[in-house]
């Protein structure tokens, strides 16, 4: 059987064996650790990468015991292996394209929110399309999602509140609004609307880092001259969840507007808030990097989330 092609085949093939060993040791820091993931012992490595020192007439590592740093030299040519392997796996995309077959890497950082509403869905729509394109989904704050888009780490982003900037294009943009979510039998279940006042009375959780809604609460609770409730922070959408379905705790999510995302049975009860004065809405956007050029993979992935989030071609 053929082997399916893929960036790191045709890197074997086209770059010497002392070029991939040295990648390999830059990114790990360690020679034995290089050795065990390419399988081949550490002397090997360590031949290899001295013959390359020996070729180019300089150091590329400095020893510091367990771990190698390093060196000016060693730093530049580790960016050119970088800039080689995201052009080559561009190449590959293109090569595998020119048949049909879509190959690729796509690095995804999202929101914990929007992952767990919405991500699952759409990354296996497209792999049902795309089973050859490889995906590598990171969780993260919202500012580090921005910051993963803007630094190469991620060639896409899902992510909230971002300031207006020229770096980082809005494929899609949605305003939500923020809901309350508690469990079906709380006391606060019962309500169409709820204010931030009547949650002050229970148990508060909330998404780390939240900026706004803490606001929002230490104003309410400072007009209401209440005591501030017991709150537990945390960056895991899922735990904010579990807290509201022991029915101990009010929560706060964003309710994502217009996506066609199929509505499931759900075990709370999500309320709309009455804010005294208008509320602030969180800015929802997929963002890429407008500086790079879309590889073929990340085009074809831009593509399909616009159209499966809002049913719009581009």
């Amino acid at each position: 059987m053929a082997q399916q092609l893929s960036t790191a085949l045709v890197s074997q093939a086209i770059f010497s064996r002392a070029l991939q060993y040295f990648a390999r040791v830059a990114s790990v820091g360690s020679i034995r650790e290089a050795s065990r993931q390419l399988n081949v012992s550490p002397s090997a490595v360590s031949r290899q990468i001295q013959q390359l020192q020996d070729r180019l007439n300089v150091q590329l590592f400095y020893n510091l015991g367990n771990t190698l740093r390093l060196s000016p030299a060693g730093e530049a040519l580790q960016a050119y292996c970088n800039e080689m392997d995201a052009s080559l796996d561009d190449t590959v995309t293109q090569i595998g394209a020119l048949s049909g077959n879509f190959v690729g890497t796509l690095r995804i950082a999202s929101v914990d929110s929007f992952a767990n509403f919405a991500l699952a869905n759409l990354l296996g729509a497209f792999a049902l399309e795309h089973p050859n394109i490889r995906i590598s989904a990171h969780i993260a704050a919202a500012q580090d999602v921005a910051e993963n888009v803007r630094n190469g780490s991620a060639n896409i982003g899902f992510t909230f509140s971002l300031t207006e900037e020229d770096i980082l294009e809005k494929i899609i943009v949605r305003h939500c609004p923020t809901q309350v979510a508690v469990s079906k039998d709380h006391p606060l279940a019962q309500k169409e609307n709820v204010t931030f006042e009547d949650c002050l009375g229970f148990n508060i959780g909330i998404l780390s880092p939240s900026t706004k809604i803490r606001q929002e609460l230490e104003l309410a609770s400072t007009l209401a001259d209440a005591t501030w409730p017991k709150c537990i922070e945390t960056n895991s959408f899922n735990l904010l969840r579990r807290l509201a379905l022991s029915g101990q705790y009010v929560t706060f999510q964003p309710k994502y507007p217009n996506l066609r995302i199929p509505a499931v049975e759900s075990e709370l009860a999500f309320l709309a808030i009455e804010a005294k004065l208008p509320s602030e809405t969180e800015e929802f956007a997929v963002v890429i990097d407008r500086r790079i050029r879309q590889s073929t993979a990340l085009s074809r992935f831009a593509d399909f989330s616009v159209e499966f989030l809002t049913g719009k071609k581009i």
